[in-house]
């Protein structure tokens, strides 16, 4: 993608970002999965920060890719799944 393409298309990358997290998380409850490692991404923490790891970050998404990605991450639907 890249944020040109991500930026362009908002609508389009949010359905399928939705769509891909929720097919792994229907597959995690078809098969029982105790645990499910939900990996972000830095398109979620301000751009024009210096980010070091022990420090922490207000969240604020550069595209709806991050946004989709916070979603996800505050939402309880992965209680909703199970």
């Amino acid at each position: 993608g890249g944020n040109k393409f991500i930026n362009s298309k908002p609508a389009l990358i949010m359905h399928d970002a939705t769509i891909m997290n929720l097919n792994v998380l229907e597959l995690a409850r078809e098969f029982e999965a105790k645990k499910i490692l939900f990996a972000s991404s830095a398109c979620v923490y301000p751009k024009e920060e210096l980010l070091r790891e022990e420090m922490a970050y207000p969240i604020k998404p550069e595209n709806p890719y991050g946004l989709q990605k916070i979603f996800m991450e505050n939402t309880n639907i992965i209680k909703m799944i199970q």
